[in-house]
């Protein structure tokens, strides 16, 4: 029985919430697993802070996966629907508030 609080939370969401609030990565591999046949693969999404003047670009991401979703002929598939990847990466940079920089890595399968 789970008994977290934060995770009782989590898990009590809708799932529209659920799925592009910690659990993307569950959508995005039982879309594979059920649509075997058309052959998607898992990319992530690797968050950096923003350059600025203060603060360069840290030499490493501060998050390897911020975001995973299926993958296939340049478009992107989560919770939220298909749309091309180049527009995830734009609704993601501005619910990050633009306080990062994405880039997609492939994930091996």
């Amino acid at each position: 029985m789970i008994t977290h609080p934060k995770l009782l939370k989590t898990l009590g969401q809708p799932d529209d919430k659920l799925f592009t609030n910690g659990a993307c990565h569950i959508f995005a591999c039982a879309l594979l697993e059920l649509l075997p046949e058309q052959t998607y693969s898992l990319k992530r999404l690797r968050a950096w802070n923003r350059p600025s003047q203060i603060e360069p670009k840290l030499p490493r991401p501060i998050m390897e996966a911020y975001h995973l979703y299926a993958f296939k002929d340049g478009n992107a598939v989560d919770v939220t629907g298909l749309r091309k990847e180049a527009e995830l990466l734009a609704v993601w940079e501005t619910k990050s508030g633009h306080e990062y920089d994405f880039d997609p890595v492939d994930c091996p399968p």
